[in-house]
């Protein structure tokens, strides 16, 4: 027996020999208990027990000395000690198989040193048999064996049998129960902590600490706390270990109030918190949403320098992106890295984003490489890149995201969270086309759409303002069917507001019946998409009737209310409009967001109700002051929410229900005012308020109005240039015409703008009215340079120029350049326009019969003269005093089928003047009184040329008569103080400002249909 016994031990020895034989310790030293802790301290301050020592102490010369004893001399070399945990288990199996066979019966010793190589080797199994065994051979079991049993059955949680086999072993219990703590079987580390006190164990404050774990992670906290007082009634004082674990089990039950309460207990009591203390205290902060309060005790953890784990780092990190500090989240992540804190995935993704939310897409990208060249696995790269898309998705950055997409495909880390994101990004700025180039490319690379694709597919329709966005919805309801994916609640939502927003409210009903058909709930952003999908049909009685069903059969809310408001607006029910915020302001006790208040100021706004919608802003500005002064006075359960101060949105409505009254004062008045209070503007307010200038043809304002907007860093498109340089030059201002009209058109080509026709056409009409031929001609330059057809308007303009600069002969070959060039742009309403100017042109350089040769033409091709056209080409015979000429063009405009070119009273004062011009002052006499006849009313300018004709005849009879007309006539009736032919005045201003909007007809500004902020969040 001494021989098998000294062999299988011989086998343990193997496996753990003695590092320094000058240690060894004798044969007889048995190991000590098994011990589950690891070799370095965990935060309960248990040590894990070393592997005890074994001597060899010429022991190899004793097993060969035993070996010459045994008959069977290979049974003695197969076993023989070799190296390797398997050959020590197996061989002392072995060995003590044999020692059964050759009839001698194993002692408890002998169990024991078979058991602790099988322990050793983790055949628990096998330590189980043996144990079996024993007990089966009626074998004493000792300490030793229970030690290692109860180390077995903790190790594999069987706490029942633990307790069985428990012997009065202070580590063995600590360990034990500090198995339990880990577990959370508080119940089992409470029974083992009363063992040890029937078993006369002392516990010391380790057991307790791990007690106490085992109570706070079983969410027992006054089981927790209760032992907390035992301990320091037996004398033992809590430490940070235990503190520690109180806060740890506030934070897993999320009592913030006993985290806090915790904390500062261990504060009273002179604890000096480390960083597992701060993990607990700022887990507990951050999973409250209190990241105030996280950020303050990690800056208290940085000032008393404690090592934290790169998790409590990280939730700062995070704490700095909830609350919008992107460059803060940057500095801390660059002190991590300064300080060689070590830095995970995590870490890198957090400072991912705030770069992205910071605005500096560039840097992220390149931050993004590094991590990536520094990252050895996929799944981490995967986490990099989806982080970068759903960052791009937050801050509407598609383009970086499509780039993202393709890198990620290229790389082979692309997956269908990074598709749907980015697709959703794309829906989130309206690229609905993005966003389909995004579904074709994820089929491409063989990644199989998902419910949140299509989802993301559906809600780019239902944000785009492509005008067949809802049949491209109705082709993703049936490729979905066709791909048998289910049409959940997300889906129908967003089909309906497609429908709903372009219109077919019909088919949007059918969409609503056949998602309840198909057994899917709606919810309220369903039921609200379904009502503004009503308003937008101009159903306000089925808008109304949904809505009383959805309140009578649930709690609504109030974006339920939103919807219904802006229904009942876009149908002219304003008084609907002002019933439904009564009644959400009763019911909701004054607590409305301020996206409530916009609906209602945008039905208002729509209805021409300007008085209601100023008093409701007034409203507004009282009511927010009362909930401020509430909120700093922690009075009243209120929230900065219900502060519903007027923004962008409210002051739209303002300036929409202004504009539709035509009252361009209170437009410029509400404009002002959000700026002083320091809103920024948005492109809506821009367009909403430059179209209201415009239609009051109030130029220098709007042009006044588009530098402020500009200097507001508002986006400024095509439109609004192209309206802004026109209303320069319908100004009569000359340094708009001059000068501004013109560097707003350098400033185009500055912003990337390209201009068109439209833009060229006003700008060479700015330098015809400014009498510039060179300067239009080298902007009809750069027209050909842009490869730009001119057009009809364009070559007009140029003739005009030409009547200043006395050059005729230009404008004949201008003239027939565009007779050649440009045919098809002719428009055959507008043909009389450039004939107009022509003979402008000829007339003021003094060609009046080559004007009279156009005039023949231009009859000859049956083109209509115009009232224009006969004045004109008077004009250039009055100052001849070629009166027969102008008496044949009175007879041919009365013999005119078209009633508008009847002869003038301006004509006829022509004819009068060129009559005074011959001293035929009979024949002036007889036009004056054809226009009394006629009813025509002479103006100043006639009296003063029938007074010069009759004075200058010697007739100073007739001239006093009409001498005591002209002292008689009040400012009112004076529309000419003298009348003097100015050939260098070729229109006036009434006229030219007519001319320009046949001529030139800009595109109008766009303006976006009204929005209530947050209605649809879709």
């Amino acid at each position: 027996a001494l021989i098998y016994t000294t062999l299988i031990y011989l086998s343990c020895l193997v496996l753990f020999p003695s590092s320094n034989a000058s240690e060894s310790k004798p044969l007889g030293m048995r190991p000590q208990p098994f011990s589950m802790q690891s070799s370095r301290s965990n935060r309960f301050g248990i040590r894990r027990q070393m592997k005890p020592n074994y001597a060899l102490n010429g022991l190899s010369r004793s097993v060969n000395a035993f070996s010459t004893r045994i008959e069977n001399e290979e049974f003695v070399g197969k076993y023989a000690p070799v190296a390797g945990k398997t050959a020590a288990w197996v061989r002392a199996l072995e060995l003590f198989e044999a020692m059964k066979n050759a009839g001698i019966s194993p002692d408890t010793r002998t169990i024991n040193d078979v058991m602790t190589i099988c322990l050793r080797c983790g055949r628990k199994d096998e330590v189980k048999r043996m144990y079996s065994l024993m007990q089966d051979e009626k074998v004493e079991a000792d300490s030793r064996t229970l030690s290692i049993m109860a180390g077995i059955y903790g190790k594999s949680k069987e706490w029942e049998n633990a307790l069985t086999v428990m012997v009065p072993d202070l580590i063995l219990f600590t360990n034990i129960i500090s198995a339990c703590a880990k577990e959370g079987q508080w119940s089992h580390a409470l029974d083992l902590l009363a063992r040890m006190q029937d078993l006369n164990v002392t516990p010391t404050k380790i057991s307790y600490n791990a007690a106490i774990h085992a109570c706070c992670k079983g969410r027992q906290m006054k089981k927790g706390e209760k032992l907390v007082q035992e301990m320091k009634g037996n004398g033992i004082q809590p430490d940070v270990v235990t503190y520690t674990s109180l806060i740890a089990g506030h934070m897993w039950q999320k009592d913030i109030k006993g985290v806090i309460g915790a904390f500062k207990d261990m504060q009273r009591d002179g604890i000096s918190p480390n960083g597992h203390t701060y993990s607990s205290v700022l887990t507990a902060f951050t999973r409250a949403g209190l990241w105030r309060s996280a950020l303050d005790a990690y800056a208290t953890l940085l000032e008393q320098r404690i090592t934290a784990s790169t998790m409590v780092h990280n939730m700062a990190l995070t704490s700095h992106l909830k609350l919008g500090e992107w460059v803060a989240a940057v500095t801390a992540y660059t002190r991590m890295r300064n300080q060689r804190i070590d830095q995970d995935t995590t870490s890198h993704c957090l400072a991912l984003e705030a770069y992205f939310g910071g605005g500096q897409s560039q840097q992220a990208l390149r931050f993004m490489h590094q991590v990536l060249e520094n990252e050895d696995k996929d799944e981490a790269k995967q986490r990099v890149f989806e982080t970068a898309v759903r960052s791009c998705q937050r801050h509407g950055l598609w383009q970086e995201a499509l780039g993202l997409v393709k890198e990620s495909v290229a790389g082979g880390f692309s997956t269908q969270y990074i598709f749907n994101t980015a697709i959703a990004a794309c829906a989130k700025t309206r690229q609905m086309q993005h966003a389909f180039d995004l579904y074709d490319l994820m089929k491409e690379t063989k990644i199989k759409p998902t419910a949140a694709t299509f989802n993301g597919l559906m809600a780019s329709t239902a944000q785009s303002q492509a005008q067949r966005g809802w049949e491209v919805a109705l082709e993703i309801e049936r490729d979905m069917l066709s791909q048998s994916q289910n049409l959940d609640q997300v889906t129908y939502t967003g089909l309906i507001t497609a429908l709903g927003r372009a219109g077919r409210w019909q088919r949007a009903e059918k969409a609503y019946l056949r998602m309840i058909e198909n057994g899917v709930q709606p919810n309220h952003v369903t039921y609200s998409a379904m009502i503004s999908a009503w308003g937008n049909g101009n159903k306000w009685e089925r808008a109304i009737d949904m809505f009383s069903k959805l309140e009578n059969t649930t709690d609504v809310n109030e974006i339920s209310y939103s919807c219904v408001i802006s229904a009942m607006g876009k149908c002219g029910q304003w008084e609907k409009v002002l019933e439904l915020y009564s009644q959400c302001d009763e019911r909701l006790h004054s607590k409305l967001s301020l996206t409530t208040y916009n609906a209602v100021l945008s039905g208002l706004a729509r209805n021409s109700r300007l008085d209601e919608a100023v008093d409701l802003v007034a409203k507004m500005h009282d009511r927010s002051r009362q909930i401020g002064a509430a909120i700093a006075n922690k009075v009243g359960n209120y929230s900065i929410q219900h502060a519903a101060s007027p923004n962008a949105v409210s002051y739209g409505a303002l300036i929409e229900a202004a504009d539709s009254r035509g009252n361009w004062e209170m437009c410029l008045s509400f404009y002002n005012e959000m700026r002083e209070k320091g809103i920024r503007s948005t492109i809506g307010i821009a367009n909403r308020l430059l179209r209201a200038l415009f239609s009051q043809r109030r130029w220098s304002q709007a042009v006044h109005v588009f530098d402020k907007l500009t200097e507001d860093s508002v986006p400024m498109d095509r439109y609004k240039y192209s309206a802004v340089i026109s209303a320069c030059v319908r100004s009569k201002d000359s340094y708009l015409v001059s000068v501004k009209a013109h560097n707003l058109f350098r400033d185009m080509r500055k912003n990337n703008i390209v201009p068109r026709i439209v833009e060229f056409g006003a700008i060479i009409h700015a330098c015809a009215k400014e009498k510039n031929l060179q300067r239009a001609l080298l902007y009809f330059e750069e027209m050909a340079n842009d490869q730009i057809s001119p057009n009809q308007a364009i070559f007009t303009s140029l003739i005009k120029a030409c009547a200043h600069d006395q050059e005729w002969e230009k404008a004949l070959e201008l003239f027939n350049e565009m007779e050649n060039v440009a045919p098809e742009e002719v428009d055959l309403e507008r043909r009389v326009l450039p004939y107009n100017a022509l003979i402008t042109t000829l007339t003021n350089c003094r060609q009046r019969h080559r004007a009279m040769k156009v005039f023949d033409e231009m009859k000859a091709k049956n083109i209509m003269p115009d009232k224009v056209t006969y004045d004109r080409l008077a004009q250039g015979f009055e100052v001849t005093g070629e009166w027969e000429v102008i008496l044949r063009l009175i007879d041919d405009m009365h013999k005119s089928s078209d009633h508008e070119v009847s002869a003038s009273a301006l004509m006829y004062q022509r004819a009068i003047s060129a009559c005074q011009v011959k001293g035929k002052w009979e024949q002036a006499l007889e036009f004056y009184e054809t226009m009394i006849e006629k009813d025509l009313k002479p103006r100043e300018a006639t009296y003063l040329a029938l007074y010069d004709a009759c004075l200058n005849a010697k007739k100073p009879e007739v001239a006093a008569q009409f001498y005591n007309v002209l002292k008689q006539s009040t400012e009112d009736d004076i529309a000419v103080k003298r009348f003097e032919p100015d050939m260098n005045q070729i229109f006036d201003d009434g006229e030219d400002e007519a001319e320009f909007d046949d001529l030139y007809d800009p595109e109008p500004i766009e303006i976006d249909e009204f929005e209530t902020e947050g209605t649809l969040g879709m």
